[in-house]
This record gives structure tokens, C-alpha cells and sequence, in this order.
């Protein structure tokens, strides 16, 4: 996980990380990105633009006995709500149940970062899809 963020490291505007346990008592962590639209520093800026996303970022997981996505999961913000999206060849391995916790992670980042920063306030309620 550390190597992908140190990728993205020029772009990250904010980030926070998360725990949850799934139903099964399995651990699973969670970092949420939020990046710089407009910085080219990652090849993915460009599509999320042309997609007229508000904002964007990547999520990260982790966990130590959950098949998990090795790679970033893209999220986007829209007006009519997010927009969680893994990479093809992942997936398989993003389950109802990573997609919800993904989604709650995102959520709450936002509302958080909007509050915590006020140059942020219009990121936050984000709607569900």
C-alpha cells in the first residue's frame, strides 16, 4: 500500500484511513485519497475530467486473510452521487460487501474533510447511487 500512495504522493490532497470488520469478524483497512484534479501527475486525471467528475480520489485496501483489489479503486463525485469503480482485472474481487464499505469510507471522508477545511464545504453530503 505504501508504494501505490508514494506514486500518487504528488497529487493527494488530503487522505484518511479506515477500519472496518466485516459480519464475519475478518478486519479489513481502508485509505481514502482525495486528489488534484487537475494535476497530471497520474495518468487517471485526465479520464476522471473527461468524465466531469467534482472530485475524485483512490481507495487502498488491506487486509490479511480477505482476497482484497491489489490495485487503487477509483472513486468519483458527481451531482447525482459517487461512483466507485476497481480495476477490470479486480473486479472479481470487489464484493458487495467491500463495494458498501468502500462507499461508507468515501461518505464519511467527505463530510469529514468538507468540515474540517472549509475551502472543502461543497464536497460534502455526497449522494449515493
Amino acid at each position: 500500500m505504501a508504494d501505490a500512495l508514494h506514486d500518487i504522493d504528488a497529487a493527494i490532497l488530503e487522505l484518511d484511513e479506515f477500519q472496518f470488520t466485516r459480519p464475519d469478524g475478518v478486519a479489513v483497512e481502508l485509505v481514502v485519497t482525495l486528489l488534484d484534479m487537475q494535476s497530471d501527475a497520474i495518468a487517471i486525471s485526465k479520464k476522471v475530467r473527461d468524465h466531469c467528475a467534482q472530485a475524485f480520489g483512490m481507495l487502498f485496501f488491506s487486509s490479511a486473510s480477505v482476497p482484497c483489489p491489489k490495485e487503487a479503486v477509483i472513486w468519483e463525485r458527481f451531482d447525482d452521487g459517487l461512483q466507485i469503480t476497481p480495476a477490470d482485472d479486480e473486479a472479481h474481487m470487489f464484493s458487495e460487501t467491500l463495494r458498501n464499505m468502500g462507499l461508507q469510507a468515501v461518505t464519511t471522508f467527505l463530510v469529514d474533510t468538507a468540515q474540517k477545511d472549509p475551502k472543502y464545504h461543497w464536497l460534502a453530503p455526497p449522494t449515493l447511487n
